[in-house]
């Protein structure tokens, strides 16, 4: 029954295409997880302006998994980070197909990161994961339930293996902070080509307006509220294309001093040529 009420209250998430609340769904499992990596990239996602879900805390706070369920379905990103005791968890592997559904039903984006662990155990589940499968679902389960729920698991574990990209790997030799770094990086990347009007300046647009409107003044804010207004009309189609703002505001540089110039004369007024 466990097995049957737990997919079909989580089925119903997925019947209709979410509206996003969150930028990025983080998964894991055990506590050194959250101690080592997990804490310092939510704190560099959050001073990303990105608001994530961290599944494991939320469960200690009692928070029920149809509750993560919804969450899960409401992120655009979902990051799922693997270690050794990964597979021990019944209710991290639960989530874990939701996670794969959601990517194929609704082509949300899957993360997953493989830390202190070969992606290749965990695609064919060896080194220890395959016995730990079995544990966790004979625990939860019984009858001819541990059958089922394992082959789920493992094509789920299977299609993570697939996702994973290959420069996240082998974390064996990496540091935390550069592993980190690699992975806000792309999920900046991937927000910011899909989506970047969930915050009130997009992540990144700000600091190339304010290096090339410094130059010019009281222009500089007539400026950013252009870009702001372009960003929120074109759906950032304008940011795909980053590179350009800095050739726009010299253009607007060389422009507001030909313009200064221009009523210097008209005036008769001195100009020394300067904005």
């Amino acid at each position: 029954m466990e097995l049957a009420s737990s997919s079909s209250s989580s089925s119903s998430f997925l019947k209709s295409k979410p509206h996003f609340i969150y930028d990025v769904f983080i998964k894991f499992w055990g506590e050194d997880m959250r101690r080592k990596l997990v804490s310092h990239l939510h704190s560099v996602l959050l001073q990303a302006q990105l608001k994530t879900f961290i599944s494991m805390e939320n469960l200690e706070e009692g928070m029920q998994l149809e509750e993560h369920m919804r969450a899960l379905t409401c992120s655009k990103i979902a990051i799922i980070v693997f270690s050794k005791t990964y597979t021990e968890s019944t209710c991290g592997l639960r989530e874990l197909v939701k996670i794969i559904e959601c990517g194929q039903t609704f082509d949300q984006i899957v993360l997953p990161v493989f830390y202190e662990i070969d992606r290749f155990y965990v695609r064919h589940q060896i080194d220890g994961l395959r016995k730990a499968l079995e544990e966790a679902a004979h625990k939860s389960y019984s009858g001819e339930q541990p059958k089922h729920v394992l082959s789920r698991w493992s094509r789920a574990l299977t299609r993570s293996a697939d996702l994973g990209i290959t420069e996240w790997n082998n974390t064996y030799s990496r540091h935390d902070a550069a592993l980190v770094e690699k992975i806000v990086s792309r999920v900046q990347k991937l927000l910011g080509y899909a989506d970047l009007s969930h915050t009130p300046f997009p992540v990144g647009l700000e600091s190339h307006v304010e290096k090339g409107g410094s130059s010019i003044g009281s222009s500089c804010n007539f400026f950013k509220w252009c870009v702001k207004e372009k960003v929120d009309e074109k759906d950032c189609t304008m940011v795909r294309r980053i590179s350009q703002l800095e050739n726009s505001v010299k253009d607007l540089q060389k422009m507001m001093k030909i313009l200064v110039v221009a009523l210097c004369v008209y005036c008769g007024v001195p100009c020394s040529g300067s904005v």
